[in-house]
């Protein structure tokens, strides 16, 4: 009798020990969450340039949607936009009405930089129209690499029309193991 309460003792000191061992663990990592852009407006709570300060200080992977509620999705941003540092998810295709072509753009007529600069690797861009950028539609630095980018128009709005981006759509920099390409 005296070996099988201590056998159940021992037992729950294991499992006590490795459920603090799995919360720890998670605490290092940082929750994953999702930043819903609902704002073609330059800046403030709703807006992607927030969404995109938001996701580069959460630790872990995080999603940026977008539910913007009024027509066109044509966000103009006043100053470049924060480059992505941490691996994010930026899903144009999560518009509402979306049926495979980008509804929302990104229309950098008014910044001198690049529409989206990716220096985190993991990431994704899918389903945006970036157009009229002084530099690229979408720059790729960094050693981290392994970046999805496809089902994006670079330099043809969401309508279609043309938007060239002056140097180019996607500039690859000192990056490697990245796909672009595809509608997913």
């Amino acid at each position: 009798m005296i070996q099988l309460s201590t056998s159940v003792s021992v037992l729950k000191s294991v499992r006590l020990w490795a459920g603090l061992l799995l919360l720890w663990a998670g605490m290092d990592r940082g929750v994953a969450a999702t930043f819903v852009v609902t704002s073609a407006g330059n800046a403030g709570e709703g807006s992607l340039r927030q969404a995109i300060i938001n996701a580069n200080t959460n630790p872990g992977p995080d999603r940026i949607e977008f539910a913007i509620t009024s027509g066109p999705f044509v966000i103009r941003p006043l100053t470049t936009l924060p480059p992505l540092t941490e691996a994010v998810v930026v899903d144009g295709t999560t518009q509402s009405g979306y049926n495979g072509a980008p509804l929302v753009e990104i229309d950098g007529a008014n910044v001198s930089g690049d529409g989206l600069q990716i220096l985190g690797g993991n990431s994704v861009v899918r389903g945006l129209a970036i157009t009229h950028c002084k530099r690229n539609g979408i720059r790729i630095t960094g050693p981290r690499g392994t970046n999805l980018i496809a089902g994006n128009y670079l330099g043809l709005t969401a309508g279609g029309a043309a938007g060239g981006n002056a140097d180019g759509g996607i500039t690859v920099y000192r990056s490697a193991g990245n796909t672009i390409g595809g509608i997913s």
